[in-house]
């Protein structure tokens, strides 16, 4: 599996991914194994858990504060995958993204390369601007972050390179949309060094990350996990003409 250390710049993930693809699939594959009770199958009360959301502004206009967990500190609070989506289908795993002869691929196009991190959320924070008000309680919960490497690399450029050792788990930043169009991107500013969410002590994230520490949630948030049989089905049940 995996994971981003203080050192990493965009282009070393790209490396490190294309050397680890199998190692990776192997860990998820690991990671997303998972039993859980069901004393209510069978029964019409029986309701599927809710897909777990990444979290990101409601609107053109708001924003949300943030700060990222440095994997050494939280292992399994960083991973990386490739995903394909499409309306109907929804998002699932690239089964190969190395080999382009996966059915995945011929069925649904290039899978797409994402970073995933549970990150500090500042609830307290101004959802204008960003700002925790003078005197106001920090208060924080754990949430899970999807980043493009556009994005990524975005948040990298926020470092200070005057001040060594500096690393993107230093400070907070700020999370916005880019403009009010339905495609768009997202922009991102630094806000205070060190992070806020440090004043609360040493365990305050840990004691938050509950089902998170592990990573598994985090793994079985990204995506669906199919094998080449069930996405020839889910792919002959899709128009040809879906985007």
């Amino acid at each position: 599996m995996n994971t981003f250390t203080e050192e990493d710049d965009l282009d070393t993930a790209f490396a490190k991914q294309a050397a680890n693809v199998q190692q990776q699939q192997q860990a998820v594959a690991t990671a997303t194994a998972f039993d859980e009770s069901m004393d209510d199958a069978g029964s019409d009360s029986y309701v599927a858990p809710p897909r777990q959301n990444f979290i990101r502004p409601a609107k053109f206009g708001e924003v949300i504060r943030l700060a990222l967990l440095d994997p050494k500190e939280y292992p399994g609070s960083w991973k990386q995958a490739f995903t394909h989506a499409r309306k109907g289908a929804g998002v699932f795993r690239c089964l190969d993204p190395k080999g382009k002869s996966q059915i995945c691929c011929k069925q649904f196009g290039e899978a797409k390369l994402g970073y995933y991190t549970t990150a500090v959320q500042y609830t307290s924070a101004d959802p204008a601007k960003g700002t925790i008000a003078k005197g106001k309680a920090v208060e924080i919960a754990i949430a899970p972050l999807k980043l493009s490497p556009y994005a990524y690399s975005d948040i990298l450029s926020l470092k200070n390179d005057e001040v060594e050792g500096e690393s993107i788990f230093h400070f907070d930043f700020v999370m916005g949309m880019e403009s009010t169009e339905v495609v768009q991107g997202y922009n991102f500013k630094r806000a205070s060094t060190p992070p806020r969410y440090k004043e609360l002590g040493p365990d305050a994230v840990k004691n938050l990350l509950g089902p998170w520490a592990d990573g598994s949630k985090l793994s079985r948030a990204i995506g669906k996990t199919l094998n080449s049989t069930e996405i020839q089905a889910l792919a002959s049940k899709l128009p040809s003409d879906s985007e």
